[in-house]
């Protein structure tokens, strides 16, 4: 079993951002079912409707899930 982690989460003005640029869209864009059900193990909080790419410190890019909220965190 693989250990559950927190789901990234932008509000919808970033989201919007992400995938103007091409970097977050909705899961029906990923046509592999493996890469969903890993997620659906690994974020059991993940509502399973969007994705996105996310840069590590060397700048490569990792898709993952990611949830999406009406409005800006304050």
């Amino acid at each position: 079993m693989s250990k559950t982690r927190p789901v990234h989460t932008v509000d919808r003005t970033e989201y919007e951002r992400l995938q103007h640029t091409g970097l977050a869209g909705s899961v029906d864009a990923i046509q592999v079912p493996a890469v969903l059900e890993h997620w659906r193990e690994v974020y059991p909080e993940w509502s399973g409707q969007h994705w996105a790419y996310t840069a590590d410190d060397h700048d490569i890019l990792y898709l993952h899930p990611l949830e999406v909220t009406r409005r800006r965190s304050s």
